[in-house]
């Protein structure tokens, strides 16, 4: 059975996922694509864990946390990387939407400053390792 209130968060949330991404590198060599495809399966493989989100979820908040969260493993497989440490312009592109979704969480206060600067360092970190 088609679930359409499902079907009408699954949409928000991509939109605004997607508006996130354009906010944070409006750049030509941008990582949009990428992220919008993992994005997409990600949420649907879990279309049910959608439909259990209560009716006052902050989609704002919670479209950041996903993008965060994918910016954050997919930088951190070395997938992205030129060589070791280095990013090519995708990977670039990412870090700057990593950065940009740890700094709206941080100025609405859904984390620290410390929390923040430890999700900053553990990205560089991943990257320089890999």
């Amino acid at each position: 059975m088609f679930d359409f209130i499902t079907k009408k968060r699954e949409k928000i949330l991509f939109q605004m996922i997607e508006n996130c991404i354009d906010s944070a590198d409006p750049g030509m060599f941008t990582c949009k694509s990428v992220l919008l495809d993992r994005i997409g399966d990600l949420i649907a493989a879990n279309l049910d864990a959608l439909k259990r989100l209560p009716e006052n979820t902050n989609i704002e908040e919670t479209s950041f946390r996903i993008l965060s969260d994918m910016t954050f493993r997919l930088l951190s497989t070395g997938e992205f990387h030129v060589y070791s440490g280095s990013l090519d312009l995708i990977g670039q592109s990412m870090l700057v939407v990593f950065k940009y979704s740890q700094n709206w969480a941080y100025q609405h206060g859904f984390m620290t400053k410390a929390e923040f600067d430890e999700s900053i360092e553990a990205i560089l970190i991943n990257i320089k390792n890999l």
